[in-house]
């Protein structure tokens, strides 16, 4: 009896895998309609997704579905993905409430738009309420504002006055203080508590912290003590694993390895390249572990070839990581 519910349990497993693995495949191509503006085909593929597996899904997939079925006319699939969006994880009011792909949807019949916003602001309500460490979570969404906002305005001045401007060097020069004294508060934050999960700091927070780590360029010593504790919580935070892998690629790139999920890009002589590769040949396969679409769709996203075995990684690249 017990090998019998062992067995079954086994089986259990592997269709929930092979389900999942078919909702990826789905939304993969899904994202990809996105991007070309093939809206109606985007909105197929996630019905198909959605057959396939509606009870391992994160809340972002569904919000990019109610994009698509708004973009579609799909109102009532509109609505009806966004509610489970919102019942899923997905705590991005502001950003649900300005988001342009939605717009067709504030003139729904009998106030929907605004009865959706009520229901979406009490449910952040709750989980904000719920957050053991708020202050924590104000502070590192804080933090992103401010590193968003002087980021930005480099790529401005840049696009505008050039890489050599006396303007460009002061925002950059702000840019070195700030990442400096959120060097402070991410490794008092490592000290304290570990890398934060989703419970502690919210889903936005988590994400925060992965972007702030991201930009610690200065400080890439940091990033590789973040990854070995990001590993122990993985399945605490909330977010895609693709955060965890995207972090490991650039502690790889850090010291000067090959990385392994095919996420970090260089630039050189204005062409936009995939940094070098460790295992070409299962990289599709680590990919898809992580939730993350097929290399060949995201190359053609920036432009890049596809790696291969025979990249290296180029010398000037090595002085650098």
């Amino acid at each position: 009896m017990r090998f019998l519910i062992v067995f079954g349990l086994l089986i259990n497993s592997l269709v929930i895998a092979q389900n999942h693995k078919a909702f990826l495949n789905y939304a993969f191509r899904a994202d990809s309609a996105f991007g070309q503006g093939d809206y109606k085909k985007c909105a197929a593929l996630y019905d198909l997704a959605f057959s396939a597996d509606s009870l391992n899904v994160q809340g972002h997939k569904y919000m990019y579905c109610a994009s698509c079925m708004a973009l579609s006319n799909r109102t009532d699939d509109a609505f009806k993905y966004i509610y489970k969006a919102i019942d899923n994880g997905w705590v991005f009011y502001e950003d649900t409430k300005a988001d342009p792909d939605l717009k067709s949807l504030h003139k729904a019949p009998n106030f929907e738009w605004d009865k959706m916003l009520d229901y979406f602001k009490s449910k952040v309500a709750a989980y904000e309420a719920a957050l053991s460490k708020p202050a924590l979570r104000n502070q590192l969404l804080a933090m992103l504002d401010e590193d968003q906002y002087y980021r930005s305005r480099a790529n401005f001045i840049e696009h505008e006055y050039g890489k050599a401007s006396r303007k460009l060097k002061k925002v950059w020069d702000t840019l070195m203080v700030v990442d400096s004294m959120n060097l402070k508060v991410l490794t008092k934050t490592l000290d304290d508590i570990g890398f934060p999960t989703f419970d502690m700091v919210g889903i936005d927070g988590v994400e925060a912290m992965f972007v702030l780590l991201s930009h610690q360029h200065e400080n890439i010593k940091i990033r590789e003590r973040a990854l070995v504790l990001a590993k122990e919580k993985a399945e605490h935070f909330g977010v895609s694993f693709g955060d965890i892998a995207y972090l490991e690629d650039q502690v790889r790139q850090d010291k000067g390895m090959k990385q392994k999920y095919g996420t970090r890009l260089y630039v050189n002589k204005g062409k936009v390249h995939i940094w070098p590769v460790e295992d070409v040949a299962n990289l599709n396969e680590l990919r898809l572990s992580m939730e993350m679409r097929p290399i060949e769709l995201y190359a053609q996203e920036v432009g890049a070839k596809l790696p291969s075995v025979e990249d290296q990684i180029p010398e000037k690249f090595k002085k650098i990581y």
